[in-house]
């Protein structure tokens, strides 16, 4: 494959992450490994491509100098997750957002409220995240705030036409049950938008399977973990 040699690649994501020297060595027309949470890094990345300056210097980034492996500080994780920019999925194609659900087709699309999980399931990369990324940060688990949520999640549902929404979140049941009773009422009354969770058995109690009933949940998928 010809790639333009003006174009810096840049590489991110779990496997990436877990050995960016690795990745770099055995790849040569890859110039830096993105390791962690991307998005102030792309902002970083943007404004010194917009002034012409080396990327050398940014957080996060890791690269080969005359074959020497060099890794940049990496930059706490994003707390609170609020000050992301809402969520816009206008760049994707409308197909994405078809999808078999229950014997039939319908507009769907993925989503986060949150960040991070305490769980430690072999099946999972949240605990290589948690300890080896970011070596065991207090604040890993991070979630959006109620209103944060409401105003994403109202417009993409205006904005694409969506019967269901998918979140991605690895343990949705984490969230407090306070604070979930209050999301549901908001949720129901803002929103009324059936949707998909993922959750652990231990942290599905009486009161959140009602919260989320109420709220339009239609189908939890349960991971299992081995006590170690």
């Amino acid at each position: 494959v010809e790639i333009n040699k003006d174009c810096q690649v840049i590489v991110g994501g779990t496997i990436p992450s877990s050995d960016p020297q690795r990745i770099l060595k055995t790849n040569p027309k890859i110039n830096y490994v993105l390791k962690g949470e991307p998005e102030l890094v792309y902002v970083d990345i943007a404004k010194n491509i917009d002034e012409k300056k080396s990327l050398n210097s940014i957080e996060n980034l890791n690269y080969l100098e005359k074959n020497n492996f060099i890794a940049n500080k990496l930059r706490p994780l994003i707390d609170p997750l609020d000050q992301l920019p809402d969520v816009r999925m206008d760049i994707f194609d409308d197909k994405n957002f078809i999808r078999p659900f229950n014997g039939k087709i319908v507009r769907m699309a993925d989503f986060e409220l949150s960040r991070g999980c305490w769980y430690r399931c072999t099946f999972c990369l949240s605990p290589f995240q948690r300890e080896g990324t970011y070596k065991k940060a207090k604040n890993f688990r991070r979630e959006k705030s109620i209103e944060k949520i409401i105003k994403e999640i109202s417009s993409l549902k205006k904005n694409h036409n969506l019967e269901y929404i998918r979140y991605q979140d690895e343990s949705f049941n984490s969230i407090k049950e306070e604070k979930l009773k209050d999301l549901s009422k908001e949720y129901k009354s803002r929103v009324n938008f059936p949707f998909i969770i993922e959750a652990t058995v231990n942290t599905s109690t009486e009161n959140r399977i009602r919260y989320l009933s109420e709220m339009g949940c239609v189908q939890v998928d349960l991971g299992m973990r081995r006590i170690r």
